[in-house]
Order: C-alpha cells, then structure tokens, then sequence
C-alpha cells in the first residue's frame, strides 16, 4: 500500500448542531476506507442518520472485504429507516453519503445524493461521484443551464437519499490513481461555495495536502457558507 496522507474536517458552520458526519479508517486489509455524510431530519435526525449511515457501512467494509460499497450503502439505507420507524422522534430522517475505498492505487467509490467525491490530478480536476439531486438533473437534461442553475430556487432538493421515501439510486465509480494524485470527499457545504476550480487551483497552489486542506477551509469560511461543511483529502 503507498504512503497516504490524510486531511479530514468537519464544523456544524453556522448551525447549532453538525448533521455531518465522517469516517477515515484504516481496514484490517490495509485499505483506506474514507466517507461524508449530510444529515437531514429534523431536531436529532440528521445527526443520527449520518452517524448511522457511515457506522453502518464501515461495520459491513470491516466484517467482509469482498462486500461491494453498494451493498453496504444499501444495508445503511435499511437501517436508517429501521431506526426512523422504531423512534418517532426520528421520523423523517435521511442521509447523503459518498464512501471511498483505495486498495493499493484503484480507488472504488460509491454515493448517494449530493455530497461528492473529486480527483484532482496535475492541473485538472474531475467529479468521480453522481448529484442526485433536482438541479443536477435538470442540468443533464438539459432545462437548466449553468447560468440559470446558480439561483435555481430548489437546489437543496434531492431526488435520492439514505432513508428516504424515494427509490435509492447509488452511483459507482472507479480508478487507477497515480503518484500524487488527491482525492477529496466533501459535503455541499463546501461545494456550494468553493468551485471545482478553485478546489483544482488552490491544489496546483499548495504543494503539502495539510496548507492545501486548511486553505479550502478558509474559503469555506471567508464566503460563509450558511450549511454544516465537511472535507476529506487524501493523496498517494
């Protein structure tokens, strides 16, 4: 397995409460398990649904390594609304998540919703994971266009979640990375404010991955992003 370096942080924002949630761990097989999720649900709802939905995943990665991250977002998928019908306090909870798993240098990722998972490689910068979310469809459709997308009024709704009464659509991904390559997992906190340009310029910027992660969060800050926000970077 490479040498990995590791950027991981999480900040409720402006909110009270942080209903993100995420995981950096090192599985018994040497890989890198990496996740961000983004609660949604009312009081501790979000939180509880974000927690769960990455614990979930990291117990199914750890009991068997030939589980596929579909299977473990899908068995995460089933107990959050397990738990959401067992607690009425509960009711109505649900989760984004984006997981990646590196084993030697391919990386396999799977998400759900609109918390995302880029490559930044060189000078460039490609989303590896899949929005689903309202905007992001319409988008591939062909309705909106950049332009008009950014005062979209309904960008904060999602056409799939953990846990929610809608069809559960989970996209994977895969790649070889290369020497230098990073990765990031992030929730739309950050992306709703920080480009995918500036995430590729301030990469090309800061050669060490910690001045590189500390920078994306203070512009995460400096534009004020009015969400919880979460970011993993990692590089090889």
């Amino acid at each position: 397995m490479p040498l990995i370096n590791k950027f991981a942080y999480t900040s409720p924002g402006p909110r009270s409460h942080n209903q993100d949630s995420i995981l950096v761990e090192i599985l018994p097989s040497a890989d890198l398990l990496c996740g961000v999720a983004d609660g949604v649900g009312g009081n501790l709802g979000g939180e509880t649904a974000s927690q769960l939905a990455l614990d979930i995943i990291a117990a199914a990665m750890r009991s068997d390594s030939s589980i596929s991250l579909l299977e473990a977002i899908t068995r995460a998928d089933e107990a959050i609304k397990d738990a959401a019908q067992k607690d009425g306090k509960l009711a109505g909870m649900a989760s984004t998540v984006t997981v990646t798993k590196l084993i030697g240098n391919k990386l396999i990722g799977a998400n759900c919703g609109d918390s995302r998972t880029y490559l930044l490689r060189g000078s460039g910068v490609k989303q590896l994971s899949y929005d689903h979310s309202e905007v992001a469809r319409l988008l591939r459709e062909g309705k909106l266009t950049k332009e008009t997308a950014v005062d979209y009024p309904r960008k904060n709704i999602l056409d799939s979640a953990l846990g929610a009464h809608k069809p559960l659509q989970v996209h994977e991904f895969e790649c070889n990375l290369q020497i230098g390559d990073r990765i990031a997992l992030l929730s739309d906190g950050v992306s709703s404010v920080v480009s995918k340009k500036d995430f590729r310029d301030l990469s090309v910027k800061y050669n060490s991955l910690n001045e590189y992660g500390a920078s994306v969060i203070e512009l995460v800050e400096s534009r004020e992003t009015r969400d919880n926000y979460s970011l993993i970077i990692f590089e090889i």
